[in-house]
């Protein structure tokens, strides 16, 4: 620094939008949701190989999003319907992941829990009229399941851990592994990358019939507008991909790094400064320098540090050389 005494200070609250990956060989249908923020939504486009398009239902709107813009379903009967397609009948091994963020506070539209994303296999009143779906209750609480008939399937849990609450970004995936060779198939479900629950056995073909895929609702039966047993999902949804593999997570979207606050003071020495934030347990934290303070340019400073509840430091020496040196702390999941 040309001034050691005038240190940058940068305090970031903020989601950052994370790079997302080409599309690859396993993607059946991929759904960006983007659009100028605060417009009125119209057709949604399949970035997917197959074009699998799909409209927006209602009067939802564009947002900013994980990455680029979502699509805000704020009202009810708001919700994303895509026609009946065979690329989306799912016969062997899939995974259905997608980024959202609950509204807070959160508005009950229909029934609670409400459905995420929904693929019905039948007209018929009942449970496990999906051939998958994806639930959010307004606890914050989280269910998947899929299933070969009505009243017959299996389900997975988000867990007491997990609370979509918080008006952030979460990442789910329901991940269908048939394993015919073993005859033993299972269903995994991660939140946020983490595997949260999962179930396995010598389960029947998954039940599929000619019915869309809705993308925030579950509307029962016959996926009428109007029904009184409508699940529809006051939020955001961003990045909405089917894939015909059973991913693991490293193959995943990737996961939202978030930013949080950091104090920086001078040491006594006059050549160092310290670094200071607060360390929440069960998170990791990456500190990061950037000498231009640009989207690009972040570099890493030290390794990734665990939280324990305490304050986490790191000192660096004062850069005489440059101009200044900017920082940033990344919570990672």
């Amino acid at each position: 620094m040309k001034n050691p005494r005038a240190l940058p200070l940068l305090v970031v609250l903020l989601f950052v939008a994370v790079a997302i990956p080409v599309v690859r060989a396993a993607t059946l249908a991929w759904y960006h949701l983007d659009g100028a923020v605060g417009t009125t939504a119209g057709p949604i486009a399949d970035a997917g190989p197959n074009h699998v398009d799909g409209a927006v239902v209602g009067d939802a709107t564009f947002t900013t999003g994980v990455t680029g813009e979502a699509l805000d379903l704020a009202g009810d009967f708001d919700y994303v319907a895509v026609p009946n397609s065979s690329v989306l009948v799912l016969s062997n091994s899939w995974t259905v992941e997608f980024y959202f963020s609950a509204h807070q506070p959160y508005s009950v539209f229909g029934s609670d829990p409400a459905t995420l994303i929904n693929k019905l296999n039948t007209g018929s009143v009942g449970s496990h009229l999906s051939s998958f779906a994806v639930e959010y209750s307004s606890n914050g609480h989280l269910h998947a399941f899929t299933s070969w008939v009505v009243n017959q399937g299996v389900d997975v849990d988000g867990g007491a851990n997990v609370d979509a609450t918080d008006g952030r970004w979460h990442h789910v995936a329901l991940v269908y592994n048939a394993a015919a060779a073993t005859g033993d198939s299972s269903l995994s479900f991660y939140v946020d990358h983490e595997l949260r629950d999962s179930a396995h056995g010598a389960y029947p073909p998954i039940a599929w019939a000619g019915y869309p895929l809705v993308i925030g609702t579950g509307n029962y039966p016959d996926n009428q507008d109007h029904s009184i047993f409508r699940r529809n999902f006051d939020g955001a949804m961003d990045e909405v991909r089917i894939s015909d593999l059973a991913l693991e997570p490293a193959g995943f979207l990737p996961p939202v790094a978030r930013f949080i606050g950091l104090r920086i003071e001078r040491q006594q020495n006059g050549t160092d400064v310290q670094l200071i934030w607060s360390g929440e347990a069960g998170h990791s934290y990456q500190l990061q320098y950037n000498p231009v303070l640009q989207v690009s340019g972040w570099n890493d400073l030290g390794g990734v540090q665990a939280g324990s509840g305490v304050d986490l430091e790191v000192v660096d020496p004062i850069q005489t050389a440059t101009p200044a040196r900017f920082y940033r702390v990344v919570q990672l999941p």
